[in-house]
């Protein structure tokens, strides 16, 4: 397996509240979330679906040691992790139950693949705009 690219700084669990567990009818499934140090609020909300899974994947015995839980047998990622929007992306752990994990790492930020796509996207929205005739 490659080293990876990002290097957990901190790892915090926290037990759901009442009124979260209320919403959900009883017991919910673990909900881990990555956020990448240095990162300002556009940024997260440009990168929320470019997100390094397969790196965050490459550090999860790390995670999972560093907050003391055993690692589940199935890990899943969800873009609706946390939320009914996309807003929230993260990773549903099937076997622990009223927990939430945040992790705070550095390194791999994914603003850069944002711009890019961005920038393609208007790109080639551009182009298309100028290939076809103006209707009135």
């Amino acid at each position: 397996m490659s080293t990876p690219k990002i290097k957990v700084l901190e790892v915090e669990v926290h037990n759901m509240q009442w009124d979260e567990l209320r919403r959900h009818r009883g017991a919910k499934k673990a909900r881990m979330y990555f956020f990448c140090k240095g990162e300002n609020l556009i940024e997260n909300l440009l990168g929320r679906h470019f997100r390094p899974k397969v790196l965050f994947r490459q550090v999860f015995d790390e995670v999972f040691t560093k907050a003391g839980i055993e690692k589940p047998v199935r890990i899943t990622w969800s873009q609706y992790a946390g939320c009914r929007c996309p807003c929230s992306p993260g990773f549903i752990l099937n076997g622990i139950y009223n927990k939430n994990i945040y992790v705070t790492y550095e390194g791999e930020k994914v603003i850069e693949e944002v711009k890019v796509a961005f920038e393609q996207a208007v790109t080639q929205k551009t182009e298309t705009a100028q290939q076809s005739p103006a209707t009135a």
